[in-house]
């Protein structure tokens, strides 16, 4: 019952999140990468299911606002992703500025939904939660670095 009920608050909120959005190969990928960002989170987590119908709505609305506050730091940045770029001091100042305020907006926004997470689930949770997404993020870079090299290895 509780893993049914889980899947379902999963299936329902991945359709949520692209209701109105063309099927575009990019989105689908990006609803996979979530489905399976939910599904890992949720195992490590282990929501009962009175704590998932009031987790995930806010834990949703927490990741919308961090998409947009990652976003923006990268289109600002895009540019300057070349190790041998030679970036002159004012504008390397800038840029290490921006990436301060970035980090202490992350900051903000996580201490924000702290208390709305706590009200759903407990601190140990949250605390597996940041884990479970740290991990997340690990292993996705992996397979991305997986990815690259198999490519380049094709291409020798």
């Amino acid at each position: 019952m509780k893993s049914t009920a889980i899947i379902f608050l999963m299936v329902t909120l991945l359709c949520s999140l692209t209701f109105g959005q063309p099927a575009t190969q990019k989105n689908i990928r990006k609803e996979k990468i979530e489905a399976m960002k939910i599904a890992f989170i949720s195992n490590k987590i282990q929501l009962t299911t009175l704590e998932a119908e009031k987790f995930w709505p806010v834990y949703s609305q927490y990741q919308k606002e961090m998409k947009v506050l990652n976003s923006n730091f990268r289109k600002s940045f895009s540019e300057i992703n070349n190790f041998n770029t030679v970036i002159p001091e004012n504008e390397m100042e800038k840029r290490l500025m921006s990436e301060m305020e970035f980090a202490q907006k992350k900051l903000d926004l996580k201490k924000y939904y702290y208390p709305k997470f706590k009200e759903a689930i407990s601190v140990n949770k949250i605390s597996k939660l940041y884990e479970a997404e740290k991990m997340f993020r690990q292993k996705r870079s992996e397979r991305i670095r997986i990815r690259q090299n198999k490519i380049a290895d094709g291409m020798r």
